[in-house]
């Protein structure tokens, strides 16, 4: 990972202005994990992602664009700019390593962002090239969509949440445009459910949990489509659930904007919830590597305030490692 030796501070011009100032901070290999810190106004990391190289890629809620951090890397840097394929604000964050794709949310907020035009785009879901950034697709979404999270199975196939309209959406390999593949019809007698992270299991079966409900749950498939949703039963109750990652086994995790990062071993209709890492302050999002789990400090809560609540602290990315036994996937 960054820095496994030796503590560095480093300061980065980012893009054209003075966009962020970053440094990386580190720790013998005893002591704390490594940390990130970002510190920028309003940048509000919302969703991560690395790619088999151990590159973590960050989606900025509060300027828009995704910035990467390579292994070795002395300093961080612009790789999606913000207005990219009309992008706006960037939530869910997915790197599609087989495809060298990487996937964003892009939603409208009411705040607009800083040095983007004030044209109203409403939620798209972009496609950009892994290797360049180069924009691929931008393809809309229905009217009063939230895009929140992405996953993407073995073929290409890219699913996002859609917190507002209680769907998920399915864009298939080669196309442009997005189905409605779950419909909210599945989930009424669920009560309100907001879909927002999502994950496919080791079984080959989409999961996803809700935020303010607090809820995991696990789609049923006849040939590809959803038969039907079940939900799931939890070891302990789940508190504003939000990004979850699949390892390459197929073993999921989650964060709740309560501060867990957790292990979810499914038994059945019953999921056991390890918590690894202690408490982290108002995470959003995870991404992993072969040597431990990325969690991204947030701290979403504070972009919705009016005003957007600025407090001049850090956003901090921090590795915790895996426990004893469980593996994670390629990358440093």
């Amino acid at each position: 990972m960054l820095g496994d030796v030796t503590p560095v501070r480093l300061t980065a011009l980012c893009g054209a202005a003075v966009l962020a100032l970053c440094s990386f901070v580190s720790a013998p290999a005893a002591s704390l994990p490594t940390s990130i810190a970002i510190q920028a106004e309003r940048f509000f990391p919302e969703s991560i992602d690395t790619d088999s190289n151990g590159t973590v890629y960050v989606g900025s809620a509060g300027r828009g664009g995704v910035w990467k951090i390579g292994v070795g890397d002395t300093a961080p840097k612009p790789f999606i700019r913000p207005g990219a394929a009309r992008g706006r604000a960037i939530f869910g964050v997915k790197v599609d390593r087989a495809h060298r794709t990487i996937w964003a949310c892009s939603n409208e907020l009411d705040d607009s962002l800083p040095g983007l035009p004030s044209t109203k785009v409403g939620s798209t879901l972009g496609k950009f090239d892994l290797a360049s950034g180069r924009p691929i697709a931008s393809i809309d979404l229905p009217p009063h969509t939230f895009c929140n999270d992405i996953a993407v199975a073995g073929d290409g196939t890219a699913y996002a949440s859609d917190s507002d309209g209680f769907r998920i959406f399915r864009v298939r390999p080669g196309s442009h445009t997005a189905e409605t593949w779950l419909r909210p019809n599945l989930l009424s007698r669920f009560g309100k459910v907001d879909i927002d992270g999502l994950a496919i299991g080791r079984d080959g079966r989409l999961y996803f949990n809700t935020y303010e409900q607090g809820g995991l749950y696990r789609v049923r498939l006849t040939q590809g489509k959803p038969r039907s949703v079940e939900r799931l039963s939890t070891s302990r109750k789940i508190t504003n659930a939000d990004g979850m990652r699949a390892a390459a086994d197929g073993t999921l995790y989650m964060v709740e904007g309560s501060g867990a990062l957790t292990r979810l071993e499914v038994r059945g209709t019953r999921v056991v919830m390890h918590e690894i890492g202690g408490m982290f302050d108002r995470p959003a999002s995870l991404a992993l590597t072969r040597s431990g789990i990325w969690v991204a400090e947030t701290r979403i809560g504070d972009l919705f305030t009016t005003p957007v609540t600025v407090d001049g602290r850090p956003f901090m990315l921090r590795r915790v490692p895996f426990e004893p036994g469980q593996k994670g996937e390629g990358g440093q």
